[in-house]
């Protein structure tokens, strides 16, 4: 077996190593020495350590894009600047540049932080954070930090910012200052594998005033869910090659209504819409609206009229617009055959009275 490195150099452990980058755009760097170095020793310009800053990614295979407090031999990491073009790493045990300290954020009245986490198949997004702080921002500052370029196969979420008038570009984090009717982000989602659903999970929607409204908007589709019924919203991926829109919307409900990005969140009528995509493969979902408190029932049937899945069981569900999802698969899980299949639905009142009854046909292509 022959191996072959290219061109390589010795690099003496008596002197700093410097790498040059272009400023705004990211870099991906790897340590030039067989030991571990402190992100203390990582200056930029020579006079600002990246001990903590947010901008400084490894790549996690569990958990994707993570932030890292160090310089290990043999794994990758990216960077991004808006000022810097110059990196130092210093290989003797301190550096006596200007470290950059974590604190410990305790939230004061009426402030909040949202994690949002991504998953679709193996690919994972666990970067993401929104909220209001009264010391933030509405625009660019250093709470506020950069989306990672994506990798493929992967999902990115990411914040699109792009409107900015300085430093317009898509983040990880954004934290705004408090509004005493509430706050909205527009966000993308990119996800590659087509197979599997993309899961959106909002964590700490309990630490947002009890009178806000809190619900993702998919513009994309068209609907909405609201958070503080379920945090997790799901959808299926109708290409690779697709850019989901959404909105995370906080607020009073004159706010919500004012900021719905064109999509009803209140609805005054019971429907069940046609799945999309149609025909489809591998999976599509079905949209189910509700003007008021009702159980759904949503059952996959075959040509021959057997079934194949209950998808929603009697199942209790608040007003709203409610997105589910089918993946092609019967009650065991395994894959259909391609061709014609019926989905019946039956909305009813909290009486057990029958609101809405509907069967639509749908076509699986392989």
């Amino acid at each position: 077996m022959n191996i072959t490195t290219g061109q390589t150099q010795t690099v003496s452990t008596d002197n700093d190593f410097m790498i040059n980058f272009t400023s705004g755009e990211w870099v991906m760097l790897g340590n030039p020495f067989d030991f571990s170095i402190p992100l203390e020793n990582v200056l930029i310009n020579d006079s600002t350590s990246l001990a903590s800053d947010p901008n400084f990614y490894t790549y996690d295979g569990v958990n994707g894009w993570v932030s890292a407090n160090k310089l290990d031999p043999w794994k990758g990491y990216v960077y991004k600047s808006l000022t810097a073009n110059q990196l130092y790493i210093k290989p003797s045990k301190s550096s006596g540049g200007l470290k950059i300290t974590d604190t410990e954020i305790v939230l004061l009245e009426n402030e909040w932080l949202v994690d949002i986490n991504a998953r679709n198949g193996l690919g994972v997004d666990k970067l993401n954070t929104v909220g209001v702080l009264t010391t933030a921002s509405d625009e660019y500052d250093d709470m506020d930090t950069f989306e990672p370029p994506m990798l493929p196969g992967g999902i990115s979420l990411r914040i699109d910012n792009r409107d900015w008038a300085q430093h317009g570009d898509i983040y990880t984090t954004d934290i705004r200052t408090v509004k005493e009717d509430g706050e909205f982000w527009d966000m993308e989602v990119a996800a590659e594998d087509d197979k599997h659903n993309v899961y959106l999970n909002f964590e700490k929607i309990d630490d947002i005033p009890a009178d806000f409204d809190v619900y993702i908007i998919d513009v994309t589709l068209g609907v909405a869910q609201d958070l503080r019924w379920n945090p997790v919203y799901r959808y299926a991926v109708s290409s690779p090659e697709s850019v989901h829109e959404i909105r995370f919307i906080a607020g009073t409900k004159e706010f919500v209504n004012a900021n719905n990005a064109g999509v009803e969140l209140y609805p005054d009528r019971f429907s069940i819409s046609q799945n999309f995509p149609n025909p489809f493969n591998p999976q599509t979902s079905i949209l189910i609206t509700l003007q008021d408190m009702a159980t759904v029932d949503l059952i996959i049937y075959n040509v021959l009229g057997e079934e194949v899945i209950r998808i929603a069981d009697n199942t209790l569900y608040p007003t709203g617009y409610h997105n589910f999802t089918w993946r092609g698969v019967n009650h065991n899980g395994k894959r259909v055959a391609s061709g014609v299949y019926f989905y019946s639905t039956r909305i009813r009142d909290i009486s057990g009275k029958t609101i809405l009854n509907k069967t639509n046909k749908m076509i699986m292509v392989k």
